[in-house]
Order: C-alpha cells, then sequence, then structure tokens
C-alpha cells in the first residue's frame, strides 16, 4: 500500500467518514482508513447487540473512542441514521441498510458490513493482503 501513497495523495481521498458495523470490523475499517489512507474517522456506529461482559465493552468502547470523534452504540436504523445524520461526513462505510442515508444526504457510500442487497460477492474479501488491495480499490472508487 505504500506504492500507492503516491495516487492517494494526488486523489486525495481524506474527508471525513462514518463507519456502521459491528465493533471488531468498525475498530479494524476505522484503524486502516486512519494508518494508511489518513482518513479522518468522524463517526463510528457500533452495532453489536451486547458485548461479552463490561470490562470487554469498556476496552472496545476505549478502542473505538481512540479512532473516531463521535462513537455510539445503536441497532435501531432510525437512531444510526439520525447518527450520521448529526456526523458532518462526506463518506459513509456501512451496511445497506444505510445505503438510503447515503443518498439522502448525497454522501459516498462503501458496504462493508452485513446485510448487503444487490450485490453478489463469490470470492471477495477485505482480509488479508489481497483484501487490503480490494478494500483500497473500492474505497477510492466509492469516494471519488
Amino acid at each position: 500500500l505504500y506504492a500507492a501513497n503516491p495516487i492517494i495523495e494526488e486523489i486525495k481521498y481524506g474527508g471525513p467518514v462514518a463507519v456502521v458495523a459491528g465493533s471488531h470490523r468498525a475498530i479494524q475499517y476505522a484503524g486502516f482508513l486512519r494508518k494508511y489512507l489518513g482518513v479522518p474517522v468522524q463517526t463510528i456506529i457500533y452495532t453489536d447487540p451486547y458485548i461479552e461482559s463490561k470490562e470487554v465493552e469498556a476496552e472496545t468502547v476505549k478502542r473505538l473512542q481512540s479512532l473516531a470523534v463521535n462513537v455510539y452504540s445503536a441497532q435501531d436504523a432510525k437512531e444510526i441514521s439520525g447518527h450520521i445524520k448529526r456526523g458532518g461526513i462526506e463518506y459513509l462505510l456501512g451496511s445497506s441498510l444505510e445505503e438510503k442515508t447515503a443518498k439522502e444526504l448525497g454522501i459516498s457510500f462503501l458496504p462493508v458490513s452485513y446485510p448487503v442487497f444487490g450485490r453478489l460477492y463469490l470470492n471477495k474479501t477485505y482480509a488479508g493482503i489481497r483484501g487490503a488491495i480490494a478494500f483500497v480499490e473500492d474505497y477510492i472508487a466509492a469516494v471519488k
């Protein structure tokens, strides 16, 4: 990915982003965007209905807060949409359930969490080196 830095710098896809996903996925995506692409993560909405214990939840929230300005826990679609709309973001990563909100705001959207409607994935992942490359390709295509 470091080899792609001149291209990424030229394109300047660094506007504020929101990530809507389960807490572990949100940490992965937000961390990657910040570390490798220099993208400011404005909002993370983690959608876990529960986390194993209060101690684990406290540690998870601490990690999420180290990555984003605003961190929310929500499962309700209207609540999630409200957090997104207040977030001052230019780009949204989430499930197909958030795509409508992105369209209402006129911002770019990339589906990274389930459910995903209207797309067929037979052999695609964002895990590992090839997955990181696929994620960067998809992110740049979505936000340009």
